[in-house]
């Protein structure tokens, strides 16, 4: 990675990247990593979880925040719905030496795929938990089961956490519509503008890239969810049982809004 005469990094890829690469690009470039994963722990450790809690981040994408936390000596396991995302996460997970894996699954088979596993902390954070509806790297129009697959998500966390456990969750405050360029690409030898763009229609939020190459020609990385708000959030989990705390990490706290929600 290096930076062009204007600043912006550039991120060189010697094939066609994937929407879970991009991603990663995406948070390499918006995030100060070291300060918000201090930020995160500090989060953590203020609402009683420590190095000796177990931990279940159910959205890893490629590890971020998850393994920074492993390698500072917490005990977190890693699941995300990806197969992109998971091949990313083992690949940094063996390249900085950590015998830390990531099981790849939806919420949805939590209980087949952890039988009767109990954890101290579930983490669901980047915006996540919109998708439990599913849209991700999907183009979708509507989703008329969000309602009901909330709930069973829920659910399932629930019977995932011991007695006194806890969900954290975010979701984002988001602009009405909003584009931005965030980086370049070198892809294959070629300068592309990554362009990350948030539209809303009412019903479906889309947070999707845009590949931008030197002749303009644009290529559409989709990725969509229900145009859900942190209101029916934070009355969706209540109406689960959960008590709610509301959290802040400062260095996203204008763009998100977090929660501790204790069984």
């Amino acid at each position: 990675m290096k930076l062009n005469p204007n600043g912006l990094k550039i991120f060189p890829f010697n094939h066609q990247p994937s929407f879970a690469e991009l991603w990663e690009v995406a948070i390499e470039t918006l995030y100060d990593r070291p300060i918000y994963v201090n930020e995160f722990k500090a989060m953590l450790e203020a609402n009683g979880i420590t190095k000796g809690s177990r931990i279940l981040d159910t959205c890893s994408g490629g590890g971020f925040p998850a393994l920074d936390l492993v390698r500072d000596g917490y005990r977190v396991e890693a699941l995300d719905a990806s197969v992109d995302m998971v091949e990313l996460y083992n690949c940094r997970s063996a390249d900085l030496g950590l015998i830390s894996r990531c099981t790849h699954g939806r919420w949805q088979e939590l209980p087949r795929l952890l039988p009767g596993q109990k954890y101290d902390l579930l983490i669901c954070r980047g915006n996540s938990f919109r998708h439990a509806a599913g849209g991700w790297n999907k183009a979708e129009k509507g989703f008329p089961n969000a309602d009901a697959a909330y709930h069973e998500t829920l659910q399932i966390f629930r019977e995932a956490l011991k007695p006194g456990g806890r969900l954290y969750v975010d979701i984002s405050r988001d602009p009405t519509n909003h584009r931005e360029m965030i980086c370049w690409i070198d892809v294959e030898g070629r300068h592309e503008q990554l362009n990350f763009v948030i539209e809303h229609d009412g019903a479906v939020r889309r947070a999707s890239f845009i590949r931008v190459s030197p002749d303009g020609t644009e290529i559409k990385l989709p990725n969509s969810a229900p145009a859900l708000v942190p209101y029916e959030l934070e009355q969706l989990i209540k109406k689960a049982g959960f008590r709610l705390q509301p959290v802040s990490i400062p260095a996203e706290s204008e763009l998100f809004q977090g929660w501790m929600a204790h069984i």
